[in-house]
C-alpha cells in the first residue's frame, strides 16, 4: 500500500481507485509503456472514471485506444453477489451490503448512465455480457477495433477465422 501511495504522489500512475479502503488497483505509465514497446495489443479493465484518465494519456501520447463498456442487467449482477457471499466462508456481511449499495445506487447513476448518454466516452457499449453472448460480443469488439480475427463459436465445429 505504501509503495502504491508513492507512486499516486510522484505521479506515476494513469488512473488508480483504492477499494474497500485498503486495496489500490491502477495502471502505471512505466508498465503501460512496457506492455506497447513490446508489439503486443492489450486489454485493461478499468472503472469508468479510470478510463477517461487512460483516454485523455492515451490520447497525449498518440496511442491508438478503443474503449468498450460491458453493462450487465442489474438483476444478473446482483444475483452473482448473492451467490459469491453465501459461497464465501470468510464473507463479511458488512463488506457485500456495501458492495450491494454501490452497485445498485453508485455504478448505476455514475457508470451505467453515463455510458449510455456518452458522457464517458466508449467506442462501444453493450446491454450485457455473459455465457450466452460472450463470443459475439468479443467478435463485435474486436471488428470494431479493426482485427483481422474472430473467435469461433463454440456451438459450430469450425476453425479460429483470421482473415
Amino acid at each position: 500500500k505504501e509503495k502504491f501511495e508513492e507512486m499516486i504522489n510522484k505521479g506515476e500512475l494513469i488512473e488508480y481507485s483504492l477499494v474497500n479502503e485498503k486495496h489500490y488497483y491502477g495502471v502505471s505509465k512505466s508498465a503501460l509503456q512496457e506492455f506497447l514497446d513490446s508489439g503486443k495489443d492489450g486489454i485493461l479493465v478499468i472503472e469508468p472514471f479510470g478510463s477517461a484518465n487512460v483516454r485523455k494519456y492515451c490520447e497525449g501520447k498518440d496511442i491508438e485506444l478503443h474503449q468498450v463498456f460491458l453493462n450487465n442487467p442489474l438483476n444478473l449482477l446482483v444475483e452473482r453477489m448473492l451467490t459469491r457471499f453465501k459461497n464465501d466462508g470468510l464473507a463479511k456481511p458488512e463488506n457485500y451490503v456495501r458492495r450491494l449499495k454501490d452497485m445498485i445506487v453508485f455504478e448505476q447513476e455514475n457508470w451505467v448512465k453515463k455510458a449510455y448518454i456518452g458522457e464517458h466516452k466508449y467506442e462501444q457499449v453493450f446491454d450485457t455480457f455473459g455465457n450466452d453472448n460472450q463470443i459475439e460480443v468479443v467478435n463485435n469488439i474486436l471488428k470494431s477495433a479493426g482485427f483481422d480475427i474472430q473467435l469461433p463459436n463454440p456451438k459450430e465445429k469450425t476453425n479460429l477465422k483470421i482473415k
